[in-house]
């Protein structure tokens, strides 16, 4: 007799992962106009879908609605369950991204403060950021966020194919050819 909890936890997480994708899909193609607030929040929303749908594992559905958008708290969840010590090193892509879930309210005090986001295809280190409240700048590179997202697969094992198979062929290419000078 099959597990109808397994059953309904799996196809939660694939749900994420597919809604994920199209989100990423939709920022690269952003990206590649360089429409950076909308990427941002595009980004922000396939991250936040990407660890939802891992979250969904172990957390129920009312704890993960609870988390709302805020990236922040969603990737400290995450890492612990992961419990993959090198996954720091995109904690300034985090911190970046969040800052985009106050961007889609204009008039939100956050959204109000003066910001310079920045597209940027450059791999180096992130810049050594300043304390949260007192950031000016902010580096947006899809690079960075291909790379987390990749890891986020791996880490998840997400079933590729099954999302690929979704997809028509223009997002199939973006999502395949992931390089942002091809896409």
């Amino acid at each position: 007799m099959p597990d109808t909890v397994t059953d309904e936890r799996h196809w939660t997480e694939a749900a994420y992962f597919s809604y994920g994708t199209q989100y990423y899909v939709a920022a690269r193609f952003a990206v590649s106009n360089r429409l950076t607030h909308v990427a941002g929040q595009l980004f922000h929303h396939a991250i936040e879908f990407y660890l939802k749908g891992v979250l969904s594992r172990t957390m129920p559905y009312d704890d993960r609605k609870d988390l709302n958008h805020r990236l922040n708290e969603m990737w400290r969840l995450f890492k612990q369950v992961a419990g993959q010590p090198d996954l720091k090193r995109f904690d300034y892509t985090i911190r970046t991204l969040d800052w985009f879930r106050d961007l889609r309210y204009p008039d939100a005090p956050r959204a109000l403060t003066p910001r310079t986001f920045v597209l940027s295809w450059v791999d180096d280190d992130p810049p050594s950021p300043e304390s949260e409240d007192d950031r000016k700048f902010y580096l947006l590179a899809p690079s960075l966020i291909e790379e987390l997202v990749r890891t986020i697969y791996l880490l998840a094992g997400a079933d590729i194919e099954a999302i690929r198979r979704t997809l028509a062929p223009p997002a199939l290419h973006v999502f395949d050819h992931m390089d942002p000078i091809r896409c």
